[in-house]
């Protein structure tokens, strides 16, 4: 896993509905986030890969690293 629970991470402008991003699809609900900035809240260990749980969306749409384009820097 690239990223760690609590990282701001910029989802991939091209996700397409019905493309498989490592070993997930994305649904529509995911395509609506392409391009935006959310928050890591959990990593989910249960499946056959790791993958991660958004704060945005609820915790049965889940993200690969194919999904995800990079950590944004968060500065105060």
């Amino acid at each position: 896993m690239k990223y760690k629970v609590g990282d701001k991470v910029k989802i991939r402008k091209d996700l397409k509905f019905g493309e498989q991003y490592g070993t997930h699809d994305i649904v529509p609900s995911m395509e609506e986030l392409a391009g935006d900035t959310v928050t890591i809240k959990k990593i989910d260990m249960d499946g056959p890969d790791e993958c991660y749980v958004m704060e945005e969306v609820g915790p049965w749409k889940v993200f690969t690293d194919e999904m995800i384009d990079s950590k944004v820097e968060v500065t105060e």
